[in-house]
């Protein structure tokens, strides 16, 4: 049986991690808003669709990409991290600033 501790230490973790999921939602329903109003001025509304799969299929090959890291190198994580928010950030600023296609 747990004591106390360990139950509000699960607890916390849990909340965490919900806390993160939402924030996760957020920031990636944001950006994908972002991203149709942008793509609309550069391509066809009938367009936009096709270019949000191949942005969602990048995302798919990440999701498979971070647990094999993690298992197999896990040392490399955070570096790995690192990278994909600087260019995750680098991504949405170009995305911003962009005048053309």
């Amino acid at each position: 049986m747990r004591d106390l501790g360990d139950t509000t230490a699960y607890l916390r973790r849990g909340m965490r991690e919900i806390l993160c999921l939402a924030l996760f939602f957020f920031t990636f329903l944001a950006c994908e808003y972002l991203f149709d109003a942008r793509m609309v001025e550069f391509v066809p509304s009938s367009e936009v669709v096709i270019y949000e799969s191949i942005v969602v299929g990048a995302s798919v090959i990440g999701f498979f990409v971070r647990p094999f890291l993690y298992y197999r190198c896990p040392q490399t994580i955070d570096a790995t991290s690192d990278i994909t928010g600087v260019l995750l950030v680098s991504a949405l600023l170009l995305m911003i600033m962009a005048v053309r296609f």
